[in-house]
């Protein structure tokens, strides 16, 4: 479901779930991850920050995260790149 707010670009939505809807972003079939790189190629930061912000808050690594990090410094986002590097960002 937050794959599919993010690729629609429903940010409103995607906030919701993030907040309310039980999203443990360690489970796998929730597409955390994906949903974070759908929501950059859709030119939404505010939902990217979002999920990294979810991450950090859960105390969870963003694993294969570096290619995230790498666009959004590309796109030019720093409050994402922020966001990302905050959440621990790395590769694996």
């Amino acid at each position: 479901m937050l794959y599919k707010a993010a690729a629609e670009g429903r940010s409103e939505l995607a906030r919701i779930l993030l907040d309310n809807g039980r999203i443990d972003l360690r489970d796998p079939s929730h597409l955390g991850i994906k949903s974070l790189n759908i929501a950059l190629w859709q030119y939404q930061e505010e939902t990217a920050i979002m999920i990294a912000d979810k991450y950090r808050k859960e105390g969870l690594k963003i694993e294969k995260g570096l290619k995230a990090l790498l666009m959004a410094a590309r796109f030019g986002l720093p409050d994402l790149v922020e966001s990302l590097m905050k959440a621990g960002t790395f590769h694996s």
